[in-house]
C-alpha cells in the first residue's frame, strides 16, 4: 500500500523536475541570446565604422571638389566644381595674396555660387609665391575650408 499512496507525490515530482530542467534551459539560452546580441551591436558599430571609411576613401579618390585649370593667358584660369551639387563660396580666405590690376588691391570678384557643369572663367593675378586660393565654401549644408591648388 505504501507504494500506492505515494503516486500522487510521484505524480506531482516528475512535472516539478521537467519544469526545473526547463527553466535552466530557458535561462541558459537567454544568456546565450544577450551575449549573441552583444556581438551584433558590436559588428554593427564595426560595420558603421567601415562604412565611414570606405566613404572616406572614395571621396579621396574623386579628386578636389573645386578645381583650377590654367587657361592661355597669363593669369587667366577656369574653376570648375567637380561635385554633383552647387558649392556656395562664403569667402576668400586669402585675397590679399591676389591683386586684380595695378591700381587695385582686391581680388577679382568670385562667384558666390558654382554649378557643377558650369565652369566660371576667374582671373586670378598673382606672384608665384602664392600656392592656393583659400576658400571658405558651404557644399550640402556643412561648412568647409578648402584649398584649391592652383595649377603652374
Amino acid at each position: 500500500m505504501d507504494l500506492f499512496s505515494n503516486i500522487p507525490s510521484w505524480i506531482s515530482v516528475v512535472p516539478a523536475a521537467f519544469s526545473a530542467l526547463f527553466a535552466g534551459i530557458s535561462w541558459y539560452q537567454s544568456n546565450g541570446s544577450k551575449k549573441a546580441k552583444a556581438k551584433a551591436e558590436e559588428r554593427a558599430r564595426q560595420a558603421e565604422e567601415l562604412l565611414e571609411q570606405m566613404s572616406d576613401i572614395a571621396s579621396s579618390l574623386r579628386g578636389p571638389v573645386l578645381e583650377l585649370i590654367k587657361e592661355p593667358g597669363k593669369c587667366n584660369y577656369t574653376l570648375r566644381n567637380n561635385t554633383e551639387s552647387s558649392i556656395k563660396i562664403l569667402e576668400a580666405l586669402n585675397h590679399k595674396s591676389f591683386y586684380y590690376d595695378v591700381y587695385s588691391d582686391e581680388l577679382a570678384e568670385i562667384p558666390k555660387e558654382v554649378h557643377p557643369g558650369k565652369p566660371i572663367d576667374l582671373p586670378l593675378p598673382h606672384t608665384a609665391s602664392v600656392r592656393s586660393l583659400d576658400l571658405r565654401i558651404e557644399i550640402n549644408g556643412e561648412e568647409k575650408i578648402l584649398y584649391v591648388e592652383i595649377p603652374r
